[in-house]
């Protein structure tokens, strides 16, 4: 299949796993709050920020791996692939054990300095543990998550987030009927899911692609140093991003407590479904470009970087207006109570997350490049400088808790057009195209859309009715605004031939499927005679 046909495909995947699984997510996160109640709620997601920064290099070295998967199967080197992926599941395992250890070690010490209530504070070192053990089992399923994003095969990843996510509504479900200790039942429970989710998911990836088998003789400790080599520079983009995200989770919960947090908590799940929506694309093309790139491809890896920020910014916009218009409405018909602030939370996290998406391509090309060093340097010093100025406002001149995300807001609109300039001084691509390819349709969409849905809300009293006409509203004026404003000729072009052909050979293995028989129904297809052992 087309690079182009391939990215449309796992596009359109990702959006199909995305309405199953926020939905469950949103039943998740309205039964959990319930069953735990606001501080309960806002405790384990503090605990869980803590074992987030222990497992931070986690985020780095999962880059690293999959730019080097990428990379090999660019080249179309087998063996070297297999020896990648060996290095870099011993890399994750011992990581997960690191984590384990060392959180345990700094549980007494990171206990004594969060917030926590006298109710659940004989609780919270069992959770503390829990949750250790959970982000453990996480990193050791890295590799194989690597591996099929790095092979575009969206249909697992997609399968396997849905299977995540029944897990964890099946274990709120749990939890409400077992008897003892809701938060500690909850937390050891997650830890059994997301255990069978490691086992089943790495066994599925075994069989499609027989190179991710586990060989300890091939585990190279030259590749080893390469991977946490480049993982080194990423590693300060990854700590800056924690330290912004999880690292306030900490500074609001040691200055307000708890129940901030679960205000805080619940805007970061809704900007977190925001741009997953809008990163579709993004994760799409990460491991395209990676493989373009191998191949010495440079005109398609400048056109990719500016898909890539603008495509997931136009989709932005069917989230981000919506929510920002009718805030209440949503929280009160998704949670029904919810803790207070968390309205304007939500604003604002989800502002400074649609913000992040406009220069996102970039990352893409940096990262293909493997040219991470001053450009890494510079973006966390943005992340970072959120939480310095956070924590200065709070302690020197007690500013309130939503001094945060504006700080955040304001500070990442100078980052995505620092952005923007340096990384595109390293692949030449001028400041003036992303500022008329990429912002410049995105604001007229947005604007106009945004003006228009507006104008329908005062027509409204508040409720329900309401809610559905600016949602209604909204999209019946975007949709024709991103196809005339937002896409230029070509790209209509390019979406209608991309999008038949598609169609065309879905249609076509469907009917090969009924001719011939479950043998040719794709499945087995997707191990390659090269891989077969």
């Amino acid at each position: 299949m087309r690079q182009s046909n391939l990215l449309i495909l796992n596009t359109l995947i990702t959006y199909v796993r995305m309405a199953l699984t926020v939905g469950l997510g949103l039943l998740t996160t309205r039964l959990l709050l319930k069953v735990l109640g606001f501080d309960a709620f806002g405790l384990i997601i503090t605990l869980g920020a803590s074992a987030g920064l222990l497992g931070l290099i986690s985020d780095a070295l999962t880059s690293s791996a999959q730019r080097h998967l990428a990379y090999e199967i660019g080249r179309n080197d087998l063996e070297q692939l297999r020896v990648v992926f060996n290095s870099v599941l011993f890399i994750f395992l011992a990581g997960g054990a690191a984590v384990v250890v060392l959180g345990s070690a700094l549980a007494p010490i990171l206990l004594r300095i969060l917030t926590i209530p006298a109710e659940h504070r004989e609780a919270s070192w069992w959770v503390l543990e829990a949750v250790l053990f959970s982000t453990a089992l996480v990193m050791a399923g890295v590799p194989f998550v690597a591996m099929a994003e790095a092979r575009q095969a969206m249909t697992l990843t997609a399968l396997r987030d849905l299977c995540g996510s029944m897990i964890e509504l099946s274990i709120i479900l749990a939890v409400m009927v077992l008897p003892g200790e809701r938060l500690i039942n909850y937390a050891w429970l997650l830890v059994l899911g997301r255990g069978l989710l490691f086992v089943s998911f790495s066994a599925l990836i075994i069989w499609f692609f027989p190179v991710s088998r586990p060989r300890p003789s091939l585990f190279s400790v030259q590749r080893v140093r390469e991977i946490i080599t480049f993982a080194g520079w990423t590693t300060l983009w990854t700590l800056g991003w924690r330290l912004r995200t999880q690292g306030a989770t900490l500074l609001l919960n040691m200055r307000f407590g708890p129940t901030v947090n679960a205000a805080d908590a619940i805007a970061v799940q809704v900007a977190g479904y925001q741009n997953a929506f809008g990163s579709a694309i993004y994760t799409a093309a990460r491991p395209a470009v990676i493989s373009i790139h191998a191949r010495g491809g440079t005109e398609p890896v400048k056109s990719l970087v500016l898909l890539a920020s603008k495509y997931p910014s136009l989709l932005l916009c069917f989230i981000l207006v919506p929510v920002q218009i009718e805030t209440e409405a949503l929280l009160r018909l998704w949670l029904g109570d919810y803790p207070p602030l968390t309205p304007e939370f939500v604003r604002l996290m989800t502002i400074w997350m649609g913000a992040l998406l406009l220069s996102r391509g970039y990352h893409l090309a940096m990262l293909a490049r493997g040219d991470l060093g001053m450009y890494t340097i510079l973006m966390s010093a943005f992340d970072v400088l959120v939480l310095l100025c956070a924590a200065i406002g709070f302690y020197a001149f007690g500013l309130q808790p939503l001094a945060l995300p504006v700080m955040a807001v304001v500070i990442t609109l100078g980052q995505v057009w620092f952005q923007a300039w340096f990384a595109g001084r390293r692949i030449d691509l001028p400041l003036r195209k992303w500022l008329s390819q990429v912002v410049r349709p995105v604001l007229f969409v947005a604007g106009l859309g945004a003006a228009f849905a507006f104008a329908i809300s005062r027509t409204f009293d508040e409720g329900w009715p309401r809610l559905l006409a600016v949602v209604v509203a909204y999209v019946i004026a975007v949709v024709p605004l991103i196809w005339f404003l937002g896409l230029e000729r070509w790209e209509r072009q390019l979406f209608i031939a991309s999008m038949s052909s598609v169609i065309r050979r879905v249609r076509g293995r469907g009917r090969q499927a009924d001719v011939v028989g479950p043998a040719a129904d794709g499945s087995a297809g997707t191990r390659s005679t090269e891989e077969a052992e």
